[in-house]
């Protein structure tokens, strides 16, 4: 990945840097180790280029630190090594240009080959990232899901909704509220009762939801459990036609627990569904 870029990435920092790119950095930390095994002097009067080199050497380890015992979200290094490498990608460019000079040679031509192989292994691929279009945090299983969302804007500001599968997240970005903060709502949502129609129907009135958002990412991550659960040996439409008829008999149980709590409250509250017809 470091040589060869993707061309997929983030959009503020490309993984990889191109073969001729990795090529001048490696020239470039041998050069200089070479010149400091023969001086001991060389940092003297090059201080900056000491700092580079650590900075380089210290991200690069962070960067490989899913392989190391210990590490820090290496991922996040790919924003911090290109500053050291391409410091020292340009004192060989540097270093190069002055010995094609010294051999009567034109350090302008070498400077356009090298620019030219940059280009061509690393430019490419970031040009490639950097002019797709990226989409939304939300990911979307279904065309027609989009319509569901369009239809949750809809409700008023700071409406009580709470998303039974997804994180709340995608409820507050839609201007909407849930309480990804409070301990109890974290508590209920990582407990068996979360699918218990009777218990979910007594959290949503204890803190006002007014809108329940049950979306296919529900039936999505049934089918991945139902797969992990039997080992992969049942089919990936058969799990699906599964957890869809489990969602129907749940969203029944539900309703019903509703209307009978209903006769002796008040409360408003009722459902809110983005559903959709899932086809293979």
């Amino acid at each position: 990945m470091i040589v060869f870029p993707l061309t997929h990435g983030d959009i503020f920092m490309q993984p990889g840097f191109g073969l001729f790119f990795c090529l001048l950095v490696i020239l470039s930390v041998a050069y200089i180790s070479h010149r400091y095994l023969h001086s001991r002097k060389f940092f003297k009067d090059k201080t900056w280029l000491l700092i580079c080199l650590i900075w380089t050497v210290f991200t690069f380890i962070g960067l490989m630190g899913a392989v190391l015992p210990v590490s820090v979200y290496p991922a996040r290094f790919w924003g911090f090594i290109p500053i050291g490498a391409s410091i020292l990608a340009g004192y060989m460019l540097e270093v190069i240009q002055e010995k094609v000079r010294l051999m009567g040679g034109d350090p302008r031509i070498i400077t356009i080959i090298i620019l030219f192989l940059i280009v061509l292994t690393s430019g490419y691929y970031k040009a490639r990232v950097q002019v797709k279009p990226w989409p939304s945090d939300i990911g979307i299983f279904l065309d027609n899901q989009i319509q569901g969302y369009v239809n949750l804007a809809h409700l008023p500001p700071n409406t009580m909704v709470y998303p039974l599968c997804m994180e709340d997240k995608y409820v507050i970005g839609m201007d909407k509220m849930s309480l990804p903060w409070d301990r109890n709502t974290v508590i209920f949502r990582h407990s068996s009762d979360k699918l218990n129609p009777s218990q979910l129907t007594k959290f949503l009135r204890t803190y006002d939801y007014e809108y329940l958002m049950i979306e296919s990412y529900c039936v999505e991550q049934c089918v991945t459990d139902t797969m992990k659960y039997h080992a992969e040996t049942v089919s990936k439409s058969r799990a699906r036609d599964q957890c869809i008829q489990n969602l129907a008999s749940f969203l029944g149980e539900l309703v019903v627990h509703n209307v009978y709590e209903r006769r002796y409250t008040d409360n408003k509250t009722g459902l809110f569904f983005i559903q959709h017809n899932y086809e293979d």
